[in-house]
């Protein structure tokens, strides 16, 4: 390998030192790259209501802060759920309940009725969700508006250790 990522190296299960340790053994500890996902902005899905589709057009930002200290329901089909609740914690959310389903899961309209109806019994008042699940979840056809309101945290990938080391690999690779 040219070039070895690791990434989410801000989380503690990361487990970095054991990943240098065979990356060393391997004598490529000066190809390594370090990235994390950093949180850039929180906003309201937005979904229209209508006989047909749902459409979503990016709802209004509401900033990271809006969730500092405020309960609210982790929902996401990703495969590191754990990084996702991890961020939202971070920003100070009190994250009271999660709803995970495999990674690429086609949400259904009751799957979010179901989760909705389980936010509002215990005083829940935001539901959380990633960019990737605010797509699937905006194709659904509701029949009526959520009362707990869907906000979706979107993210960048940014590297945080050798930048220079993945230019120079991509410019290696890309002038073949």
């Amino acid at each position: 390998a040219d070039i070895i990522m690791l990434t989410k190296v801000d989380s503690p299960a990361a487990r970095c030192d054991e990943a240098y340790g065979v990356i060393a053994r391997l004598g490529k500890e000066h190809e390594v790259v370090e990235a994390v996902y950093r949180p850039l902005e929180l906003y309201e899905i937005a979904l229209s209501i209508h006989p047909g589709a749902v459409k979503s057009k990016g709802g209004k930002p509401v900033g990271l802060r809006s969730i500092h200290g405020k309960r609210i329901a982790l929902m996401a089909s990703i495969g590191n759920p754990g990084y996702f609740r991890q961020n939202l914690e971070r920003l100070g959310a009190v994250v009271d309940m999660e709803f995970i389903f495999m990674d690429h899961y086609d949400y259904r309209s009751s799957d979010l009725y179901r989760i909705e109806r389980e936010c509002r019994a215990v005083g829940i008042e935001t539901i959380v969700v990633t960019k990737k699940d605010a797509v699937k979840i905006a194709r659904l056809a509701l029949r009526e508006r959520l009362a707990v309101p869907i906000l979706v945290l979107d993210v960048a990938f940014t590297i945080v250790k050798n930048r220079k080391v993945l230019d120079e690999g991509l410019s290696r690779l890309y002038s073949r």
